[in-house]
């Protein structure tokens, strides 16, 4: 459906970031201290239903096999004004039984590629912090992700832009999001931000998938209420706009945020917006439609010395490739604790409500949810052992029924030591 120019932008957006990498950090290549901390896991797979077929549908087997490499590094430059983290990382994977799997789809994307920045920087007034992405994935993976947050940051984390878990269809996602903020005086500072992101999909066959770019333009006031605690207040404005402009919405909204942390590694945090959006399409003849919602977040962590614990609750609106903005409502959790000095528990839980804002032709809502139970054991200072167990369920308006799969592994791994 997209034309060749759209499919060049996921390659020059990738070029962008490396560019965005090597000035974010310029300024810390003097006196700095580097680290690079490699990662290799292999694993072996089962799936009693890959491709999340709905009960009742007429189909072959779904049972498979997978097996996986992942290949990842943190490369490091800090210094005492300003950090940046480079995180390259490569997934080989391949599911023999899935090739005769016809209704499951295509076989699945051998390759998937990641790269990751987060870049800090602080003068003497001024605070500067620029997070980017860019992934190369299945769609099947990116509609099935665990609970597990992001370690490089937590807060910046990846959502379904589609519900039709199509083994085979590719998806190239960039996104850079840049925030500066300045103090005014010591309570009150002022900032700003940009959130690009930019969505193309490659699929073989027929496909109801629409390519889109999507910004949002933010300012805001903060003001602390004490040593521990702050108030946000915030405007924005956003647009999302389709692939030869089917479809386009501008939105518009405020916000108020407020944070208690009681140390570094224990805080909470609570999000409360209003936001009207003015929607436009032009297929199959120009419409015009208006509509207000609202939404928010809570968001808890704490650290302990064997353990640590992080969940987040509440109601976003993000770009999809149904043609519109959907209501996301969405819990997560996640639970770490050091069983012995060598043996690791893990434990994620991920639940999301998604329903488009003014549905179409393309939409499908659902609902859907996993959880992640895992063990890792440092057999040595660097290799390790690792095995779990996944739960997968879903339940799409347009499907015959709801389906779930079931999933072991095992592996073996090789990690560097994390810098201190």
């Amino acid at each position: 459906m997209s034309s060749s120019y759209h499919k060049a932008r996921p390659l020059r957006a990738a070029v962008a970031f490396g560019l965005l990498a090597a000035a974010s950090a310029g300024p810390c290549a003097m006196a700095a201290q580097t680290y690079f901390v490699p990662r290799v896991e292999g694993r072996v797979e089962y799936n009693d239903n890959f491709g999340l077929v709905p009960d009742g549908a007429t189909t072959s087997d779904t049972d498979a096999f997978g097996f996986i490499a992942d290949a990842e590094a943190l490369i490091g430059i800090a210094t005492t004004r300003g950090e940046t983290t480079l995180r390259p990382r490569l997934r080989l994977q391949e599911y023999p039984d899935v090739d005769d799997q016809v209704t499951v789809g295509e076989q699945i994307t051998p390759l998937e590629a990641f790269l990751d920045l987060r870049s800090t920087y602080k003068w003497q007034r001024a605070d500067l912090l620029v997070n980017a992405r860019y992934a190369r994935q299945d769609s099947y993976n990116v509609e099935t992700a665990s609970g597990v947050f992001d370690p490089l940051d937590p807060n910046f984390g990846s959502d379904p832009d589609s519900v039709r878990t199509r083994v085979g269809d590719t998806r190239d996602r960039f996104q850079v999001s840049p925030t500066v903020s300045y103090a005014v005086t010591e309570r009150v500072s002022l900032g700003a931000g940009i959130d690009y992101q930019l969505v193309r999909y490659d699929s073989e066959g027929v496909d109801t998938r629409l390519d889109y770019d999507y910004a949002v333009l933010d300012g805001f006031a903060t003001w602390k209420l004490s040593p521990l605690s702050d108030l946000t207040f915030g405007t924005y404005a956003s647009r999302y706009e389709t692939e030869n402009d089917i479809s386009k919405t501008d939105s518009y909204g405020g916000r108020v945020g407020y944070r208690y942390r009681w140390t570094e590694s224990t805080g909470v945090r609570a999000d409360l917006f209003y936001e009207s959006s003015d929607i436009t399409d032009t297929v199959p003849v120009r419409t015009e439609d208006s509509t207000s919602y609202w939404g928010g977040s809570l968001t808890a962590y704490r650290r302990l010395e064997v353990s640590n614990w992080r969940f987040t609750i509440g109601r976003r609106y993000i770009p999809t490739s149904d043609g519109r903005k959907a209501e996301l409502d969405q819990f997560r959790l996640q639970y770490d604790r050091d069983l012995t000095a060598r043996l690791e528990f893990r434990g994620a839980v991920r639940f999301e409500r998604r329903n488009d804002i003014d549905p179409t032709i393309f939409s499908d809502d659902r609902d859907s949810a996993r959880g992640d139970l895992s063990l890792t054991w440092m057999m040595t200072r660097h290799w390790f052992l690792s095995g779990g167990y996944s739960y997968t369920w879903e339940d799409r308006d347009r499907a015959i029924s709801d389906a779930d799969n079931n999933q072991l592994f095992v592996g073996i791994g090789y990690k560097g030591l994390t810098p201190q």
